[in-house]
């Protein structure tokens, strides 16, 4: 197994990392491969890294979004509001 293979150091502060960086980058940091970060923040059901120049921020839901958000599949909502699927999933677990 190469060093690049070792299994990553899931301590409680680069697990705080999760999400807040790309994978590659936080990789690079704790020694590990991107898939395995990548896998790790999959896992714990963390979105990935969007940079602050490619986020939308909305911040009101409409009731008629809402409903859509409690009648449809993710991908259904964003083709239908416009909204990423990023943003979509961190609604409904806030939401429900």
């Amino acid at each position: 197994m190469s060093e690049k293979q070792a299994k990553a150091p899931w301590t409680p502060e680069t697990l705080a990392l999760l999400g807040k960086m790309p994978d590659s980058e936080l990789a690079r940091r704790v020694g590990c491969t991107a898939q395995a970060v990548s896998l790790k923040r999959n896992k714990l059901h963390i979105p990935r890294f969007i940079s602050s120049s490619h986020r939308v921020h909305r911040v009101h839901w409409g009731e008629t979004e809402l409903g859509l958000l409690r009648n449809h599949s993710d991908k259904e909502v964003a083709k239908m509001t416009g909204r990423s699927l990023t943003e979509i999933a961190a609604k409904r677990r806030d939401t429900f």
